[in-house]
This record gives C-alpha cells, structure tokens and sequence, in this order.
C-alpha cells in the first residue's frame, strides 16, 4: 500500500550550467526511463533528476527530500530548494543540493506507527548539523519559514545591488497575513554554505511562485487567500523605480529577446562577462551550440583572468558541454588546475571528473590537499567518477585530516571511495520500541541486503560505533568491526561485543585496514 498527498509530483524544472536539464519530484515516488533505457528511481523519497535535453542519461542527481517545488542555481552552479516540513513539529529547510546527496526523508515518516515519533522527528533529521546528526545525510543550511513553494535567484539586474547574491522564496502558509516573499543569502562554510541573513520582501500577500522577468521585474502569482480555490487568482510585477529604465536593465531585455544565432565571436565573449546571469548563460550555450569552432575563444577566455570572475566558469561550462562530443574540449581545463583562483580550480576539477578523464586522476590526488574545501570536494567527487583505486589511500587521509568536521566534504570523500555511486540506503522507519524486524540488534535491514543484491553478508565486514551494530552483523555472520568514535569507546569499555569484534580507532583506519 502506498499513500501520498497531492501536488508531491513534477515541479522545478530548469537547465544547470552543464546544460542538462534538472527538475524534481516530491514524495509521491517516482520510477522512469529515459529514451536510451537510463532509469530514475525513487520509491519512497523525492529528489532532485536530471538529464539531456532530449531525455537520455536520466539519473537521480540528490535525494532524500519530501516536496521540492522549485530549483535556483548559483552563479558557481550550486543548486539550491526549499523542501517542505511535515506539519508534525519540524520545520521547512533551505537546502544545499549536491550530487550523491541525501537528505534524509522517506515517505513512511510521514505517518509513523500510532503514537510513535518516526525518526525524522525523534533524530531531528531536518535540523542544521549537530554532533548526533546521523552520517549518512546532509544537513540544511537552515530552517526556513513555513511552505516553502516558488524561489528564483536575482539575476543580478533589475532591482538594486543590495538584492545580489539573493534567493527569493515564496512562503504559502493559506493566510494573507502570515505568508509572503523572503530573502535568503548564504556564505561559504566549507564546501558548503551557511546563512548570512534571511528578511521579508512582501508581505500581507499569498505567493505561490516568484520569477524575474526579461524586463526587470520580479513577478509572483498570488492565491488571494486561504486553502480551496479561491477563483481569484493574479500576478503581480515588482519593480524598483529607481533602475527600472537603468540603461543595463533595458540592455539586459534586448538582448535575452535577440536571435543569438547571430551574435559574433567577439561579442558572446563580452557577454560571457555581462551582469545578468540569464545573459551570460545565453552567450554560454550559444558559444557551446557551435562546437569545435568554439574551442580556442572559450580557452582563452577561461585561461584569462577577468575582472568579472563569471566569464572564466561560463566558459570552463562551456567546454564541459562540448567535452561532452569531443574530447579535445578538455585539454583547456587540465592547465586550470595550476591556476590562482581557487573556483576557477574547483570547476575544471569537476568537468574532468564529470568527463571520466582518467589522465587528471594524478593531479586530482593532489587536489585533496588544496586549501580550499570547494577544490578538495570536487576533487573527491571527480575521483569517484573516476573509480581510481590508486587514490583510497590519499582519500583516506583526508578523511582523517577533515575529522569529520565538514560534512560535505566527508560526503564528496566517501563518494570517492565508493566510485562516486552508492547502490542503495536502508533505513528503519520505526521507533525503538516498535517491535520491528529492521531496527537494530535485530537484522532485518541487512537480511534486506543480501536479497536485494542476492549476495551472502558471511564474512563481510560490517562497521559500526554501538553495540547494537555489532549484533545485528553477527546475527547474520558479517565480520563486525568496531570504530571508536562516536560511540564506539563507550560500546568498548561496557564490554560484551560478539565474538571475533575487530576494532579500529576510526572509520578511515577500518577502510585502509580493508583496503591492504
């Protein structure tokens, strides 16, 4: 039996700046093939998809989320969504969507067994990090307000400066006087991002959506008021009276609407610099829809310092695209390992990675050690697209060396060592005194394993910090292994582990014990 509610379905779509189309699905589960056989599966969960713009190479790009309604990328080409709460005490969050990650949410919360608390509530998985967040997810930035719904990021023109760098999410709550449209802007923290302020930007209204149009102004479609149908619905523009005949704004509506199949070598490499990010997207991928011609302007420009920091990454994109077709692309990208800006770094360690290019895979290595964490995370993920076995050991160390302080560093770590895909996640919906079969010592969830992959746990090694992990391995013959951290020294000094127990002092001395 499955249940859902409505409007848990397709939303969001938008094109990346890999030129792939994204679009997300919310809890009502989802099982679809693309036209070349690439399957997307996800159950019990929504997530984040994407896939060419003729539908090949469908694949479940972040999961874990229970309504994703829409998606914003970054001028980095980091992708961001609101994900709704599930009215039972927790809250709305602000995510950071990564490839590989998982947010933590599985239909069956919703609703647990009769006066039990599930573990989204009981763990509070939907809270920011703390240091009993569970390891296998990815934390929000923040928590937000109530029903999250439309987002658009500013485009960088239109309205005024102090709006850069803004995402604008609508927040539907069925009242006038509690909902509206809010700002949110993060700050690196990491690899990934942390709030730097959040404030109202229209109130008294009920926004379902928000938009930035190509002339300037900020649209949003309004419910008029309450939960049914209102049969009143309208959109409104917002504008800003002081820049709404700014030369760029006017400049920035010409050329969104202009043929671009006409537009010169020399000037798709200014517009590559323009402020708009809609413009600069448009020169991209027009400067991609050429091909090989296009080759030897977009390496010059990735390889020049610019006073606009966007013009190199829209053109290291670029070359990723027709990477995609011609290998030749990604010569360019190799020399912009050595380069000073470390985002210029991080996105050509990405393409590399996105396009399997084994002869980086040294360079990558040395890439762990960067000092910047967005290098190392790309470095680590590309590696694990890779499947470069050579690189365990230096992965390993920077495991160590992050002490698990950054989570999405450790998530980009772990997907390096693992190959950059993780087959499956199993997960116990109930509480502790549910009486189940799949919540640990008991070892159901594993018993799941080995049939979902038809394989014997005899002798696999089976990691884990509490005595109760250790149990449900050996109930099923794997080796248990016990790391000490966590809980792991407590679980050693109250004694009674299963016979045989190995022991580690972490998790990245029980991989590299594996690994010799």
């Amino acid at each position: 039996m499955r249940f859902n509610f409505t409007g848990h379905d397709l939303h969001g779509l938008i094109f990346g700046p890999d030129g792939k189309l994204y679009f997300s699905n919310g809890d009502r589960g989802a099982h679809a093939k693309g036209p070349d056989g690439s399957l997307a599966d996800t159950p019990d969960e929504g997530a984040v998809y994407r896939c060419n713009p003729d539908g090949t190479q469908l694949e479940v790009f972040a999961r874990g989320l229970r309504n994703p309604q829409s998606l914003a990328f970054t001028e980095n080409g980091d992708l961001l969504t609101g994900d709704n709460d599930c009215d039972k005490g927790d809250e709305e969050r602000l995510v950071h969507v990564v490839q590989g990650g998982d947010s933590g949410w599985r239909v069956g919360y919703q609703h647990p067994l009769i006066d039990k608390d599930s573990p989204w509530l009981a763990d509070k998985l939907w809270q920011p990090r703390t240091r009993d967040t569970a390891a296998y997810l990815l934390s929000p930035i923040c928590n937000i307000e109530d029903g999250p719904s439309g987002l658009a990021y500013y485009p960088g023109t239109g309205l005024n400066d102090s709006y850069r760098g803004s995402l604008f999410i609508t927040h539907f709550k069925g009242s006038v006087a509690k909902s509206g449209i809010y700002t949110y802007n993060v700050k690196p923290k990491g690899a990934g991002y942390a709030i730097a302020d959040s404030k109202p930007f229209l109130t008294s209204a009920l926004p379902t959506d928000v938009k930035f149009g190509p002339d300037g102004r900020l649209y949003t479609s309004d419910w008029a008021d309450g939960w049914p149908k209102s049969k009143r619905g309208r959109i409104y523009a917002i504008s800003d009276p002081q820049h709404a005949k700014d030369a760029l704004v006017l400049e920035t509506q010409k050329l969104i609407a202009q043929d671009w199949t006409k537009a010169s070598v020399s000037e798709l490499t200014v517009l590559l610099a323009h402020a708009d990010q809609r413009v600069r997207q448009e020169a991209q991928f027009t400067f991609a829809e050429r091909g090989a011609a296009s080759l030897a302007p977009l390496a010059s420009i990735a390889a020049t310092p610019s006073p606009s920091p966007y013009a190199r990454l829209h053109a290291i994109w670029a070359l990723g695209q027709l990477a995609q077709k011609n290998p030749a692309a990604l010569a360019p990208l190799r020399t912009l390992l050595r380069a000073t800006d470390a985002e210029v770094r991080a996105q050509a360690i990405k393409i590399l990675g996105d396009a399997g290019d084994t002869s980086s895979a040294e360079a990558l290595i040395a890439a762990l050690q960067d000092p910047a964490p967005r290098v190392k995370f790309f470095a680590a993920q590309s590696l694990g697209k890779l499947n470069h076995a050579a690189a365990a050991p230096a992965l390993i160390a920077a495991l160590r060396a992050n002490n698990d302080q950054d989570e999405y560093l450790r998530h980009a770590l772990v997907l390096g060592l693992v190959g950059g895909h993780v087959d499956g996640i199993f997960y116990c919906p109930h509480a502790n005194d549910a009486g189940c079969t799949c919540r640990k010592p008991r070892p159901g969830l594993l018993d799941e394993i080995s049939k979902r992959f038809g394989v014997s746990l005899e002798g696999v090694p089976f990691i884990g910090d509490s005595l109760r992990d250790l149990q449900a391995g050996a109930a099923v013959g794997a080796q248990p292994v016990l790391v000490l951290t966590g809980k792991g020294k407590k679980t050693r000094k109250d004694g009674d582990l299963p016979e045989g127990t190995v022991i580690h002092a972490d998790l990245a001395e029980a991989v590299r014990s594996l690994l010799q």
